[in-house]
């Protein structure tokens, strides 16, 4: 959802524009203006998602504003959403947010959503390192094809952090042709434990588009040893076979 709200003044309240879900737990609430970053943003409280029809129900389990785009609410859901067909669909509404000048949501505080199944996803390798750096092969739908941001991490959002193409020139974008595509990680937390799911916003293109992935990276901290016997052989033989013994001959003077 592009931002279409700006600060409005004192007196006039903002009020829900619009949700639309990145992935079967994601949903991106767009307010009508800058909305302020207080504790009542991530108060889940003032969230209710209401399930009709067949849809499953589910809770919202965190909440932050979208970095760069304070008029965007991030949801995460804590079970996957039934995706909208007919009459299973869901209504988010919002309560207790303020905007810069401490305005309380108005009406419309609801809005409608209809999730969509994000595309099937395989990466290869499924483990790596949290160092970054490591290559990850990307396989999904053939018909997803197009320039992507793509983000790895605890939140599954774009407020993750980012990986990067490997590419001279082409810097974060993932090119997918046909869903096939391949990406470098970002260094990552391990302290949040993991695994973590991808999340891809589509940069190419006049639609916006961003879906969070089902597949999950498990992250393992960095096995330093490892890496210190990999750098031998990169070394001469006299330095790459391990510690000298003390009867080992000098090297010799050049």
């Amino acid at each position: 959802m592009p931002a279409v709200g700006t600060f409005t003044g004192f007196g006039v309240a903002p009020t829900v524009v619009d949700a639309a879900c990145d992935d079967l737990r994601t949903i991106r609430v767009q307010m009508s203006e800058l909305m302020r970053n207080d504790a009542q943003v991530t108060t889940l409280a003032n969230y209710t998602l209401t399930a009709f029809g067949a849809a499953a129900a589910s809770t919202i389990m965190l909440a932050v504003l979208q970095g760069g785009n304070p008029t965007v609410v991030v949801l995460r859901t804590s079970s996957d959403l039934t995706p909208g067909v007919g009459a299973d669909y869901y209504t988010i509404q919002v309560e207790n947010l303020v905007d810069l000048a401490l305005n309380p949501v108005g009406i419309p505080d609801t809005a409608e959503l209809r999730p969509a199944a994000a595309p099937d996803l395989t990466v290869v390798p499924p483990t790596v390192q949290n160092d970054g750096g490591h290559a990850v092969a990307f396989t999904l739908d053939p018909g997803v094809t197009g320039d992507y941001n793509v983000f790895v991490g605890p939140l599954g959002t774009d407020e993750d952090p980012q990986c990067i193409s490997g590419i001279e020139g082409q810097g974060s974008i993932i090119s997918l042709i046909d869903g096939i595509g391949t990406a470098y990680t970002p260094i990552l937390p391990v302290s949040v434990s993991g695994p973590y799911a991808f999340t891809f916003v589509r940069v190419s293109g006049q639609d916006t588009e961003t879906f969070m992935t089902d597949v999950l990276l498990t992250v393992t901290p960095r096995d330093f040893k490892s890496c210190a016997i990999s750098m031998r052989r990169y070394l001469t033989p006299w330095l790459g076979d391990g510690i000298r013994s003390t009867d080992r001959a000098p090297m010799p003077q050049v």
